[in-house]
């Protein structure tokens, strides 16, 4: 979908979809997931894609905290979590944290 966009984009504006920007680009976009079982329909093949994957994982990981911390007591632990390969997580109690 997001592929055939940027297609469709540099169509639109008169830009040569094999210009190696564009390529790079598509590239990135295409491997985002990681691994093919995760749905990429390729893998990573430079770093800046490598480091979007990266990025993604990381953003996906902090939405689940925040998340799962929004229905969560301070000083508590939570059921697994599955996104979080069904570790329990700990809320702290901000309180406590004295960070002057």
């Amino acid at each position: 979908m997001g592929d055939e966009w940027i297609i469709k984009v540099c169509d639109k504006n008169g830009i040569d979809t094999d210009k190696q920007s564009i390529v790079l680009l598509r590239h990135c976009l295409l491997a985002h997931h990681g691994k093919l079982e995760y749905g990429s329909p390729v893998l990573a093949r430079i770093p800046e894609a490598a480091a979007l994957h990266s990025i993604d994982e990381l953003d996906a990981t902090m939405m689940t905290y925040e998340k799962n911390y929004a229905d969560m007591e301070p000083g508590s632990m939570s059921k697994r979590i599955f996104n979080l390969d069904n570790q329990m997580v700990f809320k702290t109690n901000d309180e406590d944290v004295d960070l002057d």
